[in-house]
């Protein structure tokens, strides 16, 4: 490989990105399972968070 500076931080950042995208999934998945758990006990949690995971799961 060719030393390229500007290659090699868009693989970094592709990279943060990526990470980040995977972390916010993977929370909202867990704040859906805690919202679906106490329902009750939260009902506007429940609708914001399967909001956003609507939302989230519309962008590719």
């Amino acid at each position: 490989m060719t030393d390229c500076p500007e290659n090699d931080a868009l693989f970094i950042v592709s990279i943060v990105i990526g990470c980040i995208l995977a972390a916010i999934s993977l929370i909202s998945v867990s704040f859906q399972i805690y919202a679906y758990m106490d329902k009750k006990k939260y009902p506007q949690i429940t609708n914001g968070v399967q909001s956003f995971g609507v939302q989230s799961q519309m962008i590719p």
